[in-house]
């Protein structure tokens, strides 16, 4: 499958050692999409915990995973697709990080998207493994860990999705300039020379580079992340520039 992406920057003839990243607009992508929230399993969680007895104990780690799992779920139904129907082209994008063999599949994809920190995606990879030890009368330390996962997790994730930057534009020193705008779950890429626009084009999650550019997005406040979900993306669409002579700032 010819990739769009390349397809842009080689009409864009944009200067890929030199790019400034600047944003636009932001929007919040903080939406209750399910009858019970995320919020709403932590506060059951809290409520359980509060009994202080071995029914309370197993339903609180139980609503803990919950909030986890539901927040997972709302976050792929905002940003990609309906949560049980991802398009299988997302795994060559994980194929860029490495995970610990006994992660799970939607917390791997958090975790390539840069919607939480390694720590917490761990931690939560370790309270799934409490719960497959439920015949376990659970210690209520192990009670409180899940609680606190559960919290900071859903602190992360609501945090980035909060305010992102959901229109940017990627410029060179030649006035080159590629503006991207999220919405309706795709990018839509304007190519502009000195504000005039050339050619306008689309990618969705049937394209392999979305998947890149939505991490880019999420990104778009950390230099660092951006230097590095960049070389991703011209590794995926196999550009011909060697990686090490990619240079991108972040811009005001």
């Amino acid at each position: 499958m010819n990739s769009i992406l390349l397809e842009i920057l080689k009409e864009s003839k944009i200067n890929l050692t030199d790019m400034t990243l600047r944003t636009t607009f932001g929007t919040s992508f903080n939406e209750k999409t399910f009858d019970i929230s995320p919020k709403d399993f932590l506060k059951f969680a809290k409520e359980d915990l509060k009994e202080g007895n071995e029914k309370g104990f197993i339903n609180s780690i139980t609503n803990s995973k919950r909030a986890i799992d539901c927040q997972i779920d709302q976050t792929f139904e905002t940003l990609i697709s309906k949560y049980e129907n991802f398009n299988p082209i997302i795994h060559d994008f994980l194929q860029n990080f490495e995970f610990e063999s006994d992660i799970p599949f939607k917390l791997r994809m958090i975790h390539a998207f840069n919607l939480a920190p390694s720590l917490i995606i761990s931690k939560s990879r370790t309270l799934r493994n409490k719960l497959e030890h439920m015949y376990q009368k659970p210690e209520i330390h192990d009670v409180k860990e899940a609680l606190d996962v559960a919290d900071l997790f859903l602190r992360s994730t609501s945090g980035k999705l909060g305010m992102l930057w959901s229109e940017f534009e990627i410029v060179d020193w030649k006035n080159n300039e590629l503006s991207f705008e999220y919405s309706d779950k795709k990018f839509k890429i304007a190519h502009k020379k000195e504000n005039k626009l050339i050619k306008t084009y689309s990618i969705n999650p049937d394209n392999l580079e979305f998947y890149g550019l939505l991490r880019l997005m999420i990104s778009c406040e950390d230099e660092i992340e951006i230097k590095e979900t960049f070389k991703i993306i011209l590794k995926q669409i196999n550009h011909p520039m060697p990686i090490d002579k990619i240079r991108i700032c972040q811009g005001d």
